[in-house]
């Protein structure tokens, strides 16, 4: 499938479509600079990041390790420092919180939070 995720001013009615490869489950804005969206797949390893102002995809996280998948949920912290995604481990079917640091976006912790899958 070919899957979009599609920008669309309501003032203009400019339409802008950035192809994302994965089904996105959620959106995030950054708190810093909503013009910068995340989107999170649900029971995978994508996250990416789009940039309206740029108008392309900017960043895209490193896969977590095998066994972990996204579930699809994810915050900012309040100072915007890290970005907290659901996961779930395959092997283990642990929950938890995956924080990866907003300056370089690699995973820094893992909080587990479950002693099963946690989606929301």
């Amino acid at each position: 499938a070919n899957y979009m995720v599609r920008r669309a001013s309501f003032d203009t009615g400019k339409r802008e479509d950035f192809p994302v490869g994965f089904e996105p489950h959620s959106f995030l804005q950054h708190p810093q600079d909503p013009a910068r969206v995340w989107v999170i797949e649900n029971y995978g390893g994508n996250a990416i990041e789009i940039d309206y102002k740029a108008g392309k995809i900017s960043r895209a996280l490193k896969v977590p390790p095998e066994e972990q998948k996204f579930m699809g949920h994810a915050f900012f912290t309040p100072d915007g420092k890290a970005l907290c995604i659901t996961c779930m481990d395959t092997k283990t079917g642990e929950g938890g919180l995956a924080l990866y640091d907003t300056s370089d976006y690699r995973q820094s912790d893992f909080h587990k939070a479950t002693p099963g899958n946690l989606h929301q």
